[in-house]
């Protein structure tokens, strides 16, 4: 069977389809819009689109990851100005949240909230034997002082 359309075409619909699917569309429905025959169509073209697209390496993900943060806390900052000016306490609220979450994912993904480092030492005085030595000789004497007690009540 000869293609429908261009290679370049398809590809085209293969990523509209990954793009509808990864904002929570199923397949019946993307197949639908975009002209697949089936549910499975749909599928197949956004598995051969992922099979061919190398998978972006950490360091652009999250170059894309902190760009797209910063773009949402401009606009944030802005309703947060109007919100100010307005004086609307209720929205100042929860855009503030908002601006405070914001900033701390960017700063975890820039690694701002990377853990302080610290060292411990520590310094064994007994070796192996004598720690087992001195175990046995607690639980003996934790039982001599069991039956001493059973004694007691004996008499």
């Amino acid at each position: 069977m000869a293609p429908v359309m261009s290679r370049q075409d398809s590809r085209a619909r293969a990523e509209e389809a990954w793009r509808l699917r990864a904002t929570g569309r199923t397949w019946a429905e993307i197949a639908t819009e975009l002209g697949y025959g089936t549910p499975s169509a749909a599928y197949m073209a956004v598995t051969r689109l992922n099979k061919r697209t190398p998978a972006a390496s950490p360091d652009i993900v999250r170059r894309s990851a902190a760009e797209g943060l910063r773009v949402m806390r401009a606009v944030l900052f802005e309703q947060f100005a109007d919100a100010k000016q307005r004086g609307d306490n209720d929205d100042l609220v929860l855009l503030g949240k908002e601006l405070r979450n914001n900033i701390a994912e960017d700063a975890k993904l820039n690694g701002a909230h990377a853990p302080a480092r610290s060292q411990v030492d520590i310094n064994v005085r007994q070796d192996a034997v004598a720690i087992i030595a001195d175990a046995r000789s607690r639980l003996l004497s934790a039982i001599d002082a069991e039956v001493v007690d059973v004694k007691e009540l004996t008499r």
